[in-house]
């Protein structure tokens, strides 16, 4: 009978070093460390394509679009791995910048008062969020919803009922 309760103690400890001790430095440290070095490169073309809405002058946001696509050219295909989506796709999400840079470049030879050089503008104005939107899609994919991460929840999880069984069956 002393083994029983040695046994149910010791479960409940476990059960609470993996929930109040491991867990929070396992997600601490996910946070800090796995997220921002497993997508730094797409967090700073987002600042880039960012910086290219501040300006109207084409040239200018060429340039920002140039260092965006600097930072993930090593990127390729698609991190969604579960129902992929063309706005998750890297080749692609590329392929646009680099339709825009093409668009610009033709339209810096008018006068920046001409209204191509404005609408060219206005519809930057407005492509440019959803390409931050495209990469913030692929980053999550490629920092929470991978199958490895869903793989340590289901074990986790399983773990947890396993002690929580032996607890429960030993007492």
């Amino acid at each position: 009978m002393g083994s029983k309760v040695d046994t149910a103690t010791l479960a409940l400890i476990i059960l609470i070093a993996m929930w109040f001790v491991v867990f929070p430095i396992l997600i601490v440290h996910w946070t800090f460390v796995g997220i921002y070095s497993a997508s730094y490169d797409i967090i700073k073309a987002q600042s880039w394509i960012n910086r290219a809405t501040t300006t109207t002058d084409i040239l200018e946001q060429n340039n920002y679009l140039e260092n965006a696509l600097e930072e993930i050219k090593h990127r390729s295909g698609n991190p969604a791995w579960y129902f992929p989506t063309p706005i998750t796709d890297f080749d692609k999400i590329k392929t646009n910048i680099n339709e825009n840079i093409q668009k610009n470049i033709e339209v810096s030879k008018v006068n920046a008062t001409d209204y191509a050089y404005q609408r060219l503008v206005e519809n930057n104005l407005r492509t440019y969020p959803e390409l931050i939107n495209n990469l913030e899609s692929s980053k999550s994919w490629l920092t929470t919803w991978t199958p490895i991460n869903i793989e340590i929840i289901i074990a986790w999880i399983g773990i947890t009922i396993f002690l929580a069984l032996i607890f429960l069956a030993t007492t």
